[in-house]
């Protein structure tokens, strides 16, 4: 099975933080079934165009399991590299999640 990223719900980052200080963004979804798992989490920095992508994902275990969405909750590690207005973006499933920040 591919890895794929989760259904995303939420996804929150500070609207001002400093260039160079790391800080903590919260993600919240649903897993498709029991058996997926968080195996990756892909960070791209666009230092031109001043946007931060986030990939987090999962790939589901071999075998069976049941088909109920799973819940989860993880907290991620951010840094941005300069100065600026940013667009931080969460890539999910289903839909992206996408917020401005100032970063001074």
């Amino acid at each position: 099975m591919s890895i794929q990223p989760p259904y995303v719900e939420k996804a929150f980052f500070p609207d001002r933080v400093m260039a160079g200080t790391p800080y903590l963004m919260q993600l919240s979804g649903n897993w498709p079934t029991p058996a997926w798992e968080h195996v990756n989490t892909e960070i791209e920095i666009d230092d031109a165009s001043q946007v931060l992508t986030v990939r987090y994902l999962g790939k589901s275990k071999a075998g069976l399991a049941a088909q109920v969405i799973t819940p989860f909750t993880d907290v991620i590690e951010i840094t941005l590299p300069h100065e600026g207005r940013w667009t931080v973006t969460v890539q999910g499933r289903s839909r992206s999640h996408s917020q401005s920040v100032i970063c001074t």
